[in-house]
């Protein structure tokens, strides 16, 4: 009940349905308004529906505002769907087979193309893999394990027959893959890849993968942003 001075009418007002809800309450006037205890009164003088009717558009007002910012939770949510990992990232499968010569694992080579900004977060693949970058930039960073990293120096020497031992790459290491540049990495190397340079940049991708698992995990970071 809502004190109040003035008259006091004991009298319980009709079902008033705000919102989807629907009350009661005993009527109070104060200087000529009905003062309501969880409900609106209704009065047939056209000055009393007049006040009525601002009324609820207050309270509409009042309610509509508590919704947006937050102080009074939505009849219904919508739940927020789980990130797959992977955006601004166009993925093209070039070719796939089963091994012969490793039975149970699936080859394949794929092309992918990164946007600027696209990236791809931490993750594992359940098998070796081959990363070389065909044109632009990409950002790496190494996660758990220890990928080796070929230049494309380095690959020229050794297409020149000049042997050229690949450069490990540390756990939590970040390092520019430049256009020629390659990695290799077994299923347990996991990592994350980013092109934060203005043009597209695109990677060949080759891998023999486990047929009977996904074909990438992604991981929780554990750094700290």
């Amino acid at each position: 009940m809502i004190e109040a001075s003035g008259k006091r009418r004991d009298a319980s007002g009709p079902d008033v349905v705000i919102f989807g809800l629907s009350t009661k309450g005993a009527i109070m006037e104060r200087d000529g308004l009905d003062v309501i205890s969880g409900t609106f009164a209704t009065r047939p003088t056209r000055r009393g529906a007049l006040r009525r009717i601002a009324a609820l558009i207050s309270a509409a007002m009042l309610l509509a505002s508590a919704v947006v910012v937050g102080q009074v939770p939505a009849v219904a949510q919508q739940t927020t769907p789980v990130a797959s990992g992977i955006t601004g990232v166009t993925v093209e499968t070039l070719g796939r087979g089963p091994s012969s010569a490793a039975p149970g694992y699936t080859l394949l080579l794929s092309r992918l193309t990164f946007g600027p900004g696209g990236s791809i977060a931490l993750h594992t693949h359940p098998g070796d893999a081959v990363f070389a970058v065909a044109s632009g930039s990409i950002m790496w960073t190494t996660g758990d394990g220890t990928p080796l990293l070929t230049r494309a120096d380095a690959a020229a020497a050794i297409a020149a027959g000049t042997p050229t031992p690949p450069q490990p790459l540390a756990a939590g290491q970040e390092v520019a893959l430049e256009t020629g540049d390659a990695v290799f990495y077994d299923g347990q190397a996991s990592h994350s890849v980013r092109n934060d340079g203005a043009e597209d940049a695109t990677v060949l991708y080759s891998g023999l993968r486990a047929s009977d698992q996904p074909g990438i995990t992604f991981l929780a970071e554990t750094s700290t942003p």
